[in-house]
């Protein structure tokens, strides 16, 4: 049974469409990501959730029950107030008690709870401090504090880090990960970053539009893109996308053709419908690269290209590799490539690794592989 889940909801504001037929779950005691750019639908999918949205269509669940149809308190979820909740003057400790007493808790058993709460964001030392003595990064741990002292099932953060410097939102995204497996939460998490995604996600909800493209772990999404949109969503070592066409030879046989002069590919013997116009994908990190033929995987074609750029981006080198007509981008770590091969200008010879390719149709983004 899932924690949280929404069947195709829907909701409009005035001219605007926040969600078209979304559905989307959140299992129990998982970190559940709701990824996509600003205007994807997240919050407004989370205020749904929480009762404090009505939609137009559809219905949300919490635990299986309808939201609609939930007190307060028997909804067990609370959203983790962002930064606009501190209250600079409040010394820590009662910033995070305060989140306990529309419940009645006596003073004592709240001590020991806003304790306990501290102690698990790593604040036990600056309960005495003001809201405002703390950094960027405490003051979002103080917010996480005030609601795990209330016990609630579910949490639900919206995009909590986006006030923070990029180092330090990974940072802290992998306290909240460490945090979350220790203590088995249950979190509905909101971001447009897939650093964070990445970082804290059991499972991904990819959004855009107010539409959920695909929802599945992160190496699925990773690897396996239901249609070309989920592809081109994702900005991070982002698909090489290229364009082509099937065409027959010899026999029943047919190929791949992405040029005119290159990447002839045999096309796979059964795909899940036919279409004549294609977009090939593959990884940057798939793409191999010598300078002869014989350094590249035996059972790959091989084409040439010119190494046209070289992009230092930490540990790893980023290559954009042009063809004739075509512009292939490569990456991996500097060892990975032939040390010739990392200057501009050098002439080198690339494939595709096998087993690492997806194929979409051109005209519906449907991926053509799965079964």
């Amino acid at each position: 049974m899932p924690a949280v889940s929404w069947e195709q909801v829907s909701k409009r504001f005035g001219p605007v469409c926040a969600l078209s037929a979304a559905s989307a779950d959140a299992a129990a005691a998982q970190c559940t990501v709701l990824l996509g750019p600003v205007g994807a639908g997240k919050t407004t999918l989370i205020r749904i959730a929480l009762g404090l949205e009505a939609p137009d269509d559809g219905r949300a669940f919490l635990e299986d029950r309808p939201v609609d149809q939930l007190s307060v308190i028997e909804k067990n979820a609370l959203l983790v107030a962002g930064p606009e909740a501190i209250l600079p003057r409040t010394r820590v400790g009662r910033y995070i008690a305060t989140a306990l007493q529309p419940q009645g808790i006596p003073r004592k058993q709240r001590e020991l709870r806003v304790e306990k709460t501290a102690k698990l964001v790593g604040l036990t030392a600056k309960l005495d401090r003001p809201m405002r003595a703390l950094s960027g990064p405490e003051q979002c741990r103080a917010n996480l504090a005030r609601a795990l002292a209330r016990q609630v099932g579910t949490l639900f953060l919206d995009d909590p880090l986006k006030h923070l410097p990029p180092n330090q939102q990974e940072t802290e995204a992998l306290r909240l990960a460490r945090l979350a497996r220790q203590a088995s939460l249950t979190l509905v998490y909101a971001t447009r970053d897939e650093v964070q995604a990445r970082i804290l996600a059991q499972r991904i909800v990819l959004m855009d539009a107010g539409k959920v493209l695909q929802q599945s772990s992160p190496r699925e999404l990773y690897d396996q893109p239901e249609n070309l949109s989920v592809a081109a969503a994702l900005g991070s070592d982002c698909w090489n996308l290229l364009p082509g066409h099937i065409e027959p030879i010899s026999s029943g046989r047919r190929q791949l053709v992405l040029s005119k002069k290159i990447a002839l590919l045999p096309a796979p013997p059964t795909l899940k419908k036919e279409a004549e116009s294609v977009v090939l994908g593959v990884r940057p990190r798939a793409v191999s690269i010598g300078m002869e033929v014989g350094q590249l995987p035996s059972q790959s074609p091989a084409w040439t290209a010119t190494v046209a750029l070289v992009q230092r981006e930490g540990a790893d080198r980023l290559l954009a590799l042009k063809t004739e007509d075509l512009l292939v981008r490569a990456r991996g770590a500097a060892e990975a490539f032939p040390p010739e091969a990392l200057e501009t200008g050098a002439k080198v010879f690339f494939c595709f690794r096998p087993g690492s390719l997806r194929l979409f149709d051109a005209d519906t983004g449907e991926d053509l592989l799965q079964s």
